[in-house]
């Protein structure tokens, strides 16, 4: 099936949220922690090591794109694509991740485990049309549970986040329950490698305990070397082509590097594009000499 069957109205078009029998008591929407704002620390630039060598990769899959990796411990950062790892693009579902540190933190939800009940809407992600805790909801990327967490945030410590964390071009430009859906705000595949590294090395306005239960609920798979952290996106245009996003960190022996891959095509198929995502991404990460957690044996 292609985006435009799929994913145009389910961009576009406002997703309503019941909220009977689930108030929202004014004192969980104050911050949950008296953590002061961090500056970022001050960081001399990495190098950019120009890896274009790799960008058939995404040409011989049928993408337009790039792919950024920050490696601390080399002080580099790898550009497969430089022009397009400087542009903005819509966040889609990645911003799901300042989003989850936010609702945390601002007790939004006390837990990644408290459930909101289904508004018993049928939307067109299948996945979606259930009861959902910030942790499921991470995982199926369930847009009204995260429409949610913004209500219940607010539109002005919503919008003052993104300036708070240094995130993107850090304007909504848009409804404040979906600007990163198909608002004004951009993030460049830099800025979310970026923004990675300062959130697990700390420089966020927020608590441990909130740094800590979004790392949890953003990791895919570990073996006994490594731990895979990413969150995927899609956005959908009226123009111009499909945004795709595979962010995240991955950690070997404790050793992070963060990246981002960004995909570009006109009406995707769906399932194709939703498996290329993190297939390119770690196809890249393996090139540049990262290995992704190894999928666990098959059991009997």
């Amino acid at each position: 099936m292609s985006r435009s069957l799929l994913l145009a109205p389910l961009l576009f078009a406002p997703i309503a949220l019941a909220c009977a029998g689930d108030p929202h008591p004014t004192d969980e929407l104050r911050a949950t922690s008296d953590a002061p704002a961090k500056a970022s620390t001050t960081r001399r630039a990495p190098t950019v090591v120009v890896r274009d060598d790799l960008f058939p990769i995404l040409e011989k899959a049928g993408f337009d794109g790039a792919f950024a990796l920050l490696d601390p411990a080399t002080d580099t950062l790898t550009h497969v694509n430089t022009k397009r790892c400087d542009e903005g693009f819509s966040p889609a579902s990645t911003f799901k991740i300042p989003l989850s540190l936010l609702a945390l933190e601002r007790g939004a939800v006390k837990d990644v485990d408290v459930v909101l009940p289904w508004d018993g809407q049928n939307r067109m992600i299948e996945s979606w049309n259930k009861d959902h805790s910030m942790r499921t909801a991470f995982a199926a990327s369930a847009v009204w549970f995260y429409q949610e967490m913004a209500r219940r945030v607010g539109e002005e410590a919503l919008v003052r986040s993104l300036v708070d964390f240094h995130y993107g071009s850090e304007s909504p430009g848009g409804r404040f329950d979906e600007f990163w859906l198909n608002g004004g705000l951009t993030i460049s595949p830099n800025q979310q490698v970026d923004f990675l590294r300062r959130m697990r090395d700390g420089e966020l306005p927020v608590s441990k305990p909130t740094l800590d239960a979004t790392l949890e609920i953003m990791e895919l798979a570990r073996d006994d070397h490594s731990v895979l952290r990413a969150k995927t996106g899609w956005a959908s245009r009226s123009t111009g082509p499909d945004i795709g996003w595979f962010v995240g960190m991955l950690e070997n022996d404790g050793k992070p590097v963060y990246f981002a891959i960004l995909l570009l095509q006109n009406d995707p198929e769906t399932e194709v594009f939703w498996k290329a995502r993190r297939e390119l991404a770690e196809h890249m990460l393996r090139e540049l000499g990262h290995e992704p957690p190894k999928p666990a044996p098959a059991t009997k």
